[in-house]
């Protein structure tokens, strides 16, 4: 089986950083690993971002696995409903969350 790498995304996921969480992600998938995001403390999202996790989505799916979520922000949620991207990235039976720092 393979191993769960968590990833919690950051407060703004926006342009600026799709080319090093693309660049994260990427490797985790060549590995094999499977991938369990956390959006909860999303505040920001823009569709470039959601452009890489669609991207991640497919690329998992090619075997059989799919991005697993531990959580969402409203923003995060907001933004891939807009886009109707909420089935596509595996959110449609999630529910807000944010966590507050620590």
């Amino acid at each position: 089986m393979a191993q769960i790498e968590k990833i919690k995304l950051e407060k703004q996921l926006q342009i600026m950083l799709v080319e090093s969480l693309h660049e994260e992600l990427e490797e985790l998938i060549n590995d094999g690993a499977e991938l369990e995001l956390d959006g909860s403390q999303v505040e920001r999202c823009d569709t470039a971002a959601l452009q890489l996790l669609v991207a991640v989505q497919v690329a998992l799916a090619g075997r059989d696995s799919e991005i697993r979520w531990a959580g969402a922000s409203e923003a995060l949620l907001d933004a891939a409903k807009r886009l109707g991207l909420t089935d596509a990235l595996n959110l449609s039976g999630i529910s807000a969350q944010a966590h507050e720092d620590n």
